[in-house]
């Protein structure tokens, strides 16, 4: 369904996915009339493709990624009925959706940055950015507790509009990353070092097509605050 609430309906999933149920069947099924806005399953897939990749040792998120839809029947309701979804034509369709971008920027830490840092994100500052990233690692343990200590969805002071700016950021960087991956390279550093390596011209010409500052770009992506794993998917 349609702008559902995503805690509430990822409750719901979960209870049909809890394994060691022997004899339990649970089908979950989604009735969003957009469905390239329906991105609430693959994030719940994504997830645990992570947790997978991460408890067994696997370096290659696309592979952990893989196992983990094989172990799930998914199907396509048509007019001619239901049609099995192999797990790369489900990952292509992820892509295809943008669901993979959308939640880029629902996992990025921002909730966890201070106020500066939110609004230097928000408005492409990567100076400020860079520099009240540094002042708060200085900080280390005490910036932490502070930020622990907080309560209620907005942790960082920063305003519900300044959050949803940061992380709609985050999400147009992750949105126009092929842009990254046509200026040559194997992996996401090499694409960065060639560009570096080019000269001003480039780096303003990726600066024009993301609108946001190439060093911006740069910063979040190197620093892995935005999540790499996930942006290699989208890379490879």
């Amino acid at each position: 369904y349609d702008t559902g609430d995503n805690g509430a309906t990822i409750q719901k999933m979960s209870r049909t996915l809890t394994p060691h149920k022997v004899g339990k069947v649970g089908r979950v099924v989604s009735l969003s009339f957009d469905p390239n806005r329906d991105d609430k399953f693959d994030a719940m897939m994504i997830e645990t493709a992570q947790n997978y990749k991460k408890n067994h040792g696997i370096k290659d998120l696309k592979q952990a990624l893989r196992d983990v839809i094989r172990t799930v029947d998914i199907f396509k309701c048509q007019q001619d009925g239901a049609v099995k979804i192999e797990a790369d034509e489900y990952l292509e369709q992820a892509l295809a959706r943008k669901s993979i971008d959308r939640v880029i920027g629902k996992i990025a830490p921002v909730d966890t940055l201070t106020a500066d840092e939110v609004r230097a994100l928000a408005g492409g500052n990567v100076d400020v950015f860079r520099a009240a990233r540094t002042d708060a690692a200085a900080r280390g343990k005490t910036r932490l507790n502070v930020v622990k200590k907080k309560s209620g969805a907005n942790k960082t002071d920063a305003s519900n509009t300044e959050l949803k700016m940061a992380r709609e950021m985050i999400v147009t960087i992750s949105q126009n990353i092929d842009i990254i991956r046509y200026y040559g390279g194997t992996t996401i550093e090499e694409a960065f070092e060639l560009m570096d390596a080019d000269g001003a011209d480039i780096q303003s010409d990726v600066t024009a097509q993301f609108g946001v500052d190439y060093a911006m770009v740069k910063e979040l992506v190197l620093s892995n605050f935005i999540n790499r794993d996930l942006l290699d998917l989208k890379f490879a």
